[in-house]
């Protein structure tokens, strides 16, 4: 339940900045739909490596840039994705941080990584 409050969190953020949000249940398709050009980005509070390490590469080497929600590039312990085109990756990531699109129990990343 908890990663689907970060969605709700996410989207009632991005809705009005956004013409639509689609949401079709499978990480592979989202991460193929960005890497071809279909969506201009993907995000998902808590993804195991295993729904996300081929897709990540798929987008990365279409141009496009896969970090976590405070920016770090993703690496194969990155539960929290945040995905783009690479051309609003950084306005992205700051509605997403501002919505607190993350689980719980990365609350002391966020000490971390604020400046």
């Amino acid at each position: 339940m908890d990663s689907s409050n970060g969605c709700l969190r996410a989207i009632e953020r991005l809705t009005p900045l956004a013409r639509t949000i689609r949401m079709l249940g499978s990480a592979s398709i989202m991460f193929s739909w960005l890497a071809c050009g279909r969506v201009t980005a993907y995000f998902e509070p808590d993804l195991n490596s295993w729904d996300s390490a081929a897709g990540a590469l798929i987008v990365t080497e279409a141009g496009g840039m896969v970090t976590d929600v405070w920016g770090e590039p993703y690496n194969i312990q990155t539960r929290n994705i945040v995905a783009s085109n690479g051309v609003i990756h950084n306005d992205l990531l700051k509605v997403l941080q501002a919505s607190r699109m993350w689980m719980p129990e990365d609350d002391d990343k966020l000490a971390v990584s604020s400046p």
